[in-house]
């Protein structure tokens, strides 16, 4: 049975979650649990079960270890979340009226406040959760003929968040300044999308990206942030995408990674130079890691994702602690 982890959180040494599927088809398995939820309790890793049985969770984010959220895709493609208040887990479809409200990511900000960003209809959709309901607060336009959505949320407290995506075959980044979303111009990349975000600072914000992923010859894309603009970044790999964004306590970044020929290979940002640490000694077969996360305070990073056995079935979930990232 093929399983991957696709997104992990963290909120100290004993407390962290890692979200995903299993089953032989993501997003619309049939076996008992098609979904994966793991938890660390600072010993070892286990699995977890929700209330009910949603098709596949996508992303999580956690404020404390009695604020968790996850999201997802419940029966009839409905959008799907749950939470974890430290006792037990409540579940929702955020928008029970809508088939078509997708949910990529998520981020908790406190006990009664989140942002989930997706797409609704081909259009960026950003919503809040105000420890009572969920609230559409942002439905973007779309008039060009690609598809527009956001794929990642960072968030400061309530005061400052960013979200990232792609709006018409071209980067689409937005930004809450504590009273409205903004979108802020990027670079002309064309054929650019975001699939990770990270805030440093206020002056210091990184988005991770690809260019031509439909061409099946995807290049990197790298953005940052300086607080007046974005300017692009030369990626010290030229092939393939990179996912997931991070930064530990010793202002080390680590972004994960894939290349066209299947190799996987962690960026590591210190001092304000690139390099990269690959992959291949980590782990025993190709891994694809989707997503990392480090744990607040230390230099600790956490990554998930699957790996491929030889001839390229099944594969497996794959989690991977920063001692062995280098």
């Amino acid at each position: 049975m093929n399983s991957g982890l696709v997104d992990v959180a963290a909120v100290d040494a004993n407390h962290a979650w890692a979200v995903g599927h299993q089953g032989s088809t993501y997003g619309g398995t049939t076996p008992e649990r098609p979904y994966a939820l793991l938890s660390w309790d600072g010993t070892g890793w286990t699995e977890q079960t929700l209330p009910d049985r949603p098709w596949n969770l996508e992303a999580v984010s956690a404020s404390s270890e009695d604020d968790v959220w996850v999201l997802g895709k419940a029966e009839g493609y409905f959008s799907y979340a749950a939470r974890w208040d430290g006792n037990a887990w409540r579940t929702f479809v955020p928008f029970p009226d809508d088939q078509y409200v997708g949910l990529n990511d998520v981020a908790a900000t406190g006990r009664d406040h989140a942002w989930m960003v997706g797409a609704s209809t081909g259009r960026p959709f950003i919503a809040e959760w105000d420890g009572r309901e969920f609230k559409a607060v942002f439905t973007g336009t779309n008039t060009g003929p690609g598809s527009a959505r956001l794929m990642a949320v960072t968030a400061e407290g309530r005061s400052e968040a960013w979200a990232v995506g792609r709006a018409d075959d071209k980067p689409l980044i937005m930004r809450w300044d504590g009273a409205s979303w903004r979108e802020t111009p990027t670079p002309s990349v064309p054929g650019g999308e975001l699939w990770g975000v990270h805030r440093v600072s206020a002056n210091d914000v990184w988005a991770v990206g690809s260019t031509g992923r439909e061409s099946l010859t995807p290049k990197p894309l790298l953005l940052h942030w300086n607080g007046v603009r974005w300017r692009s970044v030369t990626s010290p790999i030229s092939t393939g995408a990179l996912y997931g964004i991070t930064g530990d306590a010793s202002g080390r970044l680590w972004v994960s990674s894939h290349d066209n020929r299947g190799n996987a290979t962690f960026l590591r940002y210190v001092n304000g130079r690139w390099t990269t640490v690959p992959a291949s000694g980590t782990f025993e077969h190709s891994p694809y890691i989707r997503n990392l996360v480090s744990v607040p305070g230390t230099t600790t990073t956490w990554a998930v994702g699957n790996m491929t056995h030889p001839g390229g079935w099944p594969y497996e979930y794959v989690i991977a602690r920063h001692g062995s990232l280098g």
